[in-house]
C-alpha cells in the first residue's frame, strides 16, 4: 500500500495526480515523486501530455497494458510507465449474495450497462438495438446505470433519449439510475445482470470488467508493482 507522509514543512513523498477538471499541465503538483494516472483511448498520446509528463512527472501509471502501449507510441520513456491493473474488494464483488430485483420478475433477463451513458461508449446503438430487438411482451429489460455528475463527462449526456425510450409502450422496461453507487449496491445490480452489454467506439480492447469477473468467480486482485495484465 502507499503511504503519503506529510512533513512539518508540507513537503510529501509521494504526490499522485489523477484529476480531469483541469487541463493536464495546467495545475502545478508538489512532492519528492510525482505520478500521474492517464487512461485513454484513442491511440498514442497526445504529443503536450507527453511533454507533460515527461517534465513533470517521475511515473505514469496505467491499468492496461493498451494504455501501456499508448504512451510508449506516444513518445514517453517505457522506463516511466508502470501498468497497475485495476481491482476489486473480493468480499463485495462475489457470485453469491444479494440481489438487486427492480421489481422484475425472476425470469426476466437483466441486461446491464455501467459507466458514463454517452455516445463514445455506444449508449446510443445499445438503446437503437434495444428498442429494435424487444417490445413489451419480452421477458427482458434494460438497466442503465449512469453518473452524469462526472465533470469529465459534462454536456455529453445521452439521458433525455434514454428516457424517452423508457416512456416508449412499445419498448421492453428500460431503468435507469444515474448515481455513483455504494459497492455492495453495484455488486447487487451485477449479479441479477444475464449480461453486461459492452460496444465502444473507441479503439480501447474490450476486456474482461471487474463485474463480469465477480460474475463467473473470478475476481481480479490489484497488482503491484508493473504486473503483466
Amino acid at each position: 500500500d502507499l503511504l503519503l507522509v506529510e512533513h512539518d514543512h508540507g513537503d510529501v513523498d509521494l504526490s499522485i495526480h489523477h484529476d480531469f477538471s483541469t487541463r493536464f499541465g495546467d495545475t502545478s503538483t508538489t512532492g519528492r515523486r510525482r505520478v500521474a494516472v492517464r487512461p485513454w483511448d484513442f491511440g498514442p498520446y497526445p504529443r503536450r501530455w507527453v511533454d507533460v509528463l515527461s517534465t513533470h512527472y517521475d511515473e505514469l501509471w496505467v491499468h492496461s497494458s493498451w494504455s501501456e502501449r499508448c504512451a510508449i507510441a506516444g513518445g514517453l520513456d517505457p522506463a516511466r510507465v508502470r501498468r497497475i491493473p485495476l481491482g476489486i474488494d473480493p468480499a463485495v464483488m462475489r457470485p453469491d449474495g444479494p440481489r438487486a430485483e427492480f421489481g422484475l420478475g425472476d425470469d426476466v433477463c437483466v441486461l446491464a450497462f455501467v459507466g458514463a451513458a454517452i455516445r463514445r461508449k455506444g449508449i446510443d446503438l445499445l438503446i437503437d438495438a434495444f428498442r429494435r430487438a424487444f417490445g413489451p411482451q419480452d421477458r427482458v429489460a434494460l438497466v442503465v446505470k449512469d453518473h452524469t455528475q462526472d465533470v469529465f463527462y459534462r454536456e455529453q449526456s445521452f439521458v433525455d433519449e434514454i428516457q424517452a425510450a423508457a416512456a416508449d409502450p412499445a419498448c421492453a422496461p428500460i431503468l435507469y439510475i444515474d448515481a455513483y453507487l455504494p459497492a455492495s449496491d453495484l455488486a447487487a445490480l451485477l449479479r441479477r445482470a444475464r449480461r453486461r452489454p459492452s460496444r465502444r467506439r473507441s479503439p480501447h480492447p474490450r476486456g474482461s470488467s471487474a463485474g463480469a469477473r465477480a460474475r463467473r468467480g473470478r475476481p481480479r486482485r490489484p497488482a503491484r508493482g508493473r504486473g503483466r495484465g
